[in-house]
């Protein structure tokens, strides 16, 4: 009798369960997965996240609504669009939902557990845009390059010659 009432309080939780994504330390629920300051949003992407925020709120917190590939492709467009703004503007993220990785990876997730629907990689990948040359801190010119160099060798071969002549 215990294992059927423990199996009915498991089969119980899982009706109420709800679609979530945990980023960090927040637990986000459909509403809050696009609440972001208007402030943090560029402004090349108000339109395109504001339609991607209707349509998931327009699920009303119903997985198989919300793994659509529509929703899926326009919260992925929304985030895609704010991921090259942000890139483009070499600018740090103040909020994690902002062009958010692991936002789509959650989303992904919470497919899979709550709606039972596996997203393909490409539908939830983020891109990096053409025009990114990679990571670049460029400390020295080309002349300040040369003279570090230079200084480097003259100091190395001076040590080489002080310890070759050491008795």
């Amino acid at each position: 009798m215990l294992a059927f009432a423990a199996f009915f309080f498991l089969l119980a939780g899982r009706v109420f369960a709800e679609f979530s994504i945990t980023l960090g330390q927040q637990v986000l629920f459909p509403p809050d997965f696009l609440a972001i300051p208007s402030s943090l949003v560029p402004s090349e992407c108000g339109a395109n996240c504001a339609a991607a925020n209707q349509s998931i709120i327009g699920c009303n917190n119903n997985a198989a609504c919300l793994c659509q590939s529509s929703v899926v492709d326009s919260l992925r467009g929304c985030q895609q669009c704010m991921f090259t703004q942000v890139i483009a503007k070499n600018e740090k993220v103040l909020d994690l939902r902002v062009g958010s990785s692991p936002l789509m990876a959650g989303y992904s997730t919470a497919c899979l557990a709550d709606g039972n629907v596996t997203l393909a990689a490409n539908e939830t990948a983020l891109v990096l845009p053409a025009s990114w040359d990679g990571p670049l801190d460029v400390i020295l010119s080309t002349g300040g390059t040369v003279v570090a160099v230079g200084v480097g060798g003259v100091l190395g071969l001076a040590a080489i010659l002080l310890l070759s002549n050491m008795q």
